[in-house]
């Protein structure tokens, strides 16, 4: 303990007193310590203390009670000494050494009970270990139950997942076309189906097997004249068809009718369900397998289903197309261009659009050097624009709509947007352009289009990567090119294919939103067949 004395008056100092205090406190605290040794852990009983402990505990109790009273006597008898006198300093010193000694046995004893706890364990120890097990044994079947519990519920959503699963999956394989088929027992008049779509109405006379189709206007009588056309109210009836959104036109279309002399029947049909038409009773047989085609410029080329067709049967017979891509048409009597290379996958085409729905086409002919192909669907078409690509700018901004990966991102059509990157292709090619119009596989043949709807291009490729890393040991972002529309043009005009008129520039969009809705109708998928 350090020492500390004033110096001027040679009295003993308060911090003296103030350090046997605090050493006092000291060995207070280690019989305190020692006491809660012994008390039962979590027990409201009084503490169990050795007969052997109890006894020095009281030794140390007297001890301290003698080191009190010095403190006292030393505080009451200290006066000024003389100079050098060392009673103070050597009474301070003795009560260091007996507080010494007291720590020593303090310590010796908190050893020796450490030691017997470790050789001896208590009872009390070993029953809150007891507790301990019982209270995880517990906590155990707990989690256990708990886990039978949630166990049961996935195997519950998982029943009730399986089941949506099910009825989704029958819901898609539903067929939402209606087959009509004419019933003579009760008229001799034959049935004339009119199907009234939002911007068409389109009519077969059964006995006929011939589709006619409109455009609407604000004259309905007008319409259905020129519709029904060779057709009399004196030997036909009319049976109309409306979609929810066509209702409201139901009353001006029935009383048109009606005031041509018809006799009319009516019925709602779902939103996308199709009103197909057959020219017997007998049950619908599946089309037979086309012959094979071959290049064209052949005479043999096969017939082809001019009818709407059913992709998912189709695809069902056939199994999955040996490829796919994208393409547009570009006349209203059904001509469409693709690539080369998406034709040239096989023999056998349907095409589909959300003007036309499913058709079977024909292939008219291809340019395999500028990896163009043109075909053909019997049906009327929403065709794009053909500009000459002359006027296209470096920095253009073009877009696209297509169909990449059918299998991953499904079948509806897909916009992506960019610019003009070069007016030149790889290896400075003349004949296309070089664009930074995101493409995937199932892009290709689609169409390149301006601002006002105007084609400048036919997408065609993107840039190889392993070829691009071979050449310039790094890889190429979005490099990609497309076929410009001069050559598809000059392509076109060359090939005098029969009833092919391309579309006149009074039909440009007057907007950039404007062009991609008419985009979205003039563009349509491919699926190839071997």
């Amino acid at each position: 303990m350090k020492r500390r004395f004033a110096s001027g008056t040679g009295s003993t100092s308060f911090f003296a007193f103030q350090d046997i205090i605090t050493a006092v406190t000291g060995i207070m605290v280690l019989i305190a310590l020692l006491m809660a040794l012994q008390i039962t852990s979590g027990q409201p009983s009084e503490p169990q203390i050795d007969p052997e402990l109890a006894a020095t505990l009281a030794q140390l109790s007297e001890r301290r009670d003698e080191l009190h009273a010095k403190v006292e006597a030393i505080r009451a008898t200290a006066k000024p000494a003389a100079p050098g006198s060392e009673d103070a300093t050597a009474q301070a010193e003795n009560i260091e050494e007996m507080i010494r000694a007291l720590n020593r046995e303090s310590l010796k004893l908190v050893q020796d009970s450490e030691t017997a706890r470790a050789s001896n364990p208590s009872p009390v120890d070993l029953d809150g270990v007891r507790r301990a097990n019982e209270e995880a044994k517990d906590l155990i079947a707990k989690a256990q139950e708990q886990n039978k519990q949630l166990a049961a519920v996935i195997a519950e959503v998982e029943q009730k997942v399986e089941k949506a699963q099910t009825a989704a999956l029958e819901a898609a394989s539903n067929n939402t076309d209606i087959w009509l088929t004419p019933d003579r027992s009760d008229t001799s008049k034959e049935p004339v189906i009119v199907s009234v779509m939002p911007g068409t109405m389109t009519a077969q006379r059964l006995d006929a097997g011939q589709e006619s189709q409109i455009s609407r206007t604000s004259d309905t009588e007008k319409d259905l004249t020129d519709l029904l056309n060779g057709t009399k109210p004196t030997d036909a009836f009319l049976i109309f068809y409306f979609k929810p959104s066509t209702l409201t036109s139901f009353d001006d279309v029935i009383k048109a009718a009606k005031s041509l002399g018809y006799e009319v029947g009516y019925d709602i049909v779902e939103e996308e369900g199709i009103v197909r038409f057959t020219t017997s009773t007998e049950e619908k047989e599946p089309p037979a397998e086309p012959e094979a085609t071959s290049k064209p410029g052949n005479d043999d080329v096969p017939a082809i289903a001019h009818g709407e067709v059913d992709i998912h049967a189709e695809v069902e017979r056939r199994g999955d197309p040996v490829g796919n891509g994208s393409g547009f048409f570009v006349d209203t009597s059904g001509y469409f261009v693709t690539n080369d290379h998406v034709a040239a996958a096989g023999k056998f085409y349907f095409i589909g659009s959300k003007s036309s729905g499913w058709r079977q086409a024909k292939l008219v002919s291809t340019d395999e050097e500028n990896d163009l192909a043109l075909l053909k669907i019997e049906h009327e078409t929403s065709p794009f624009v053909v500009s000459d690509s002359d006027g296209v700018k470096l920095g253009q901004t073009v877009a696209t709509i297509g169909f990449p990966n059918i299998e991953l991102q499904g079948l509806s059509p897909k916009f992506t947007k960019g610019e003009i990157s070069s007016l030149a292709g790889i290896q400075d090619d003349p004949s296309t352009f070089q664009i930074s119009v995101p493409l995937q596989p199932g892009n290709s043949g689609g169409p390149l289009f301006d601002e006002a709807g105007r084609i400048v291009g036919v997408v065609s490729a993107r840039l190889n990567q392993d070829a691009a890393v071979a050449v310039s040991g790094t890889h190429a972002e979005n490099v990609n090119y497309a076929v410009k529309s001069k050559v598809l043009l000059d392509w076109l005009q060359g090939l005098q294919a029969p009833g092919l008129e391309l579309v006149q520039k009074d039909q440009e969009s007057a907007s950039f939103q404007e062009a991609i809705q008419h985009a979205e109708q003039s563009t349509a998928m491919i699926l190839v067949y071997p």
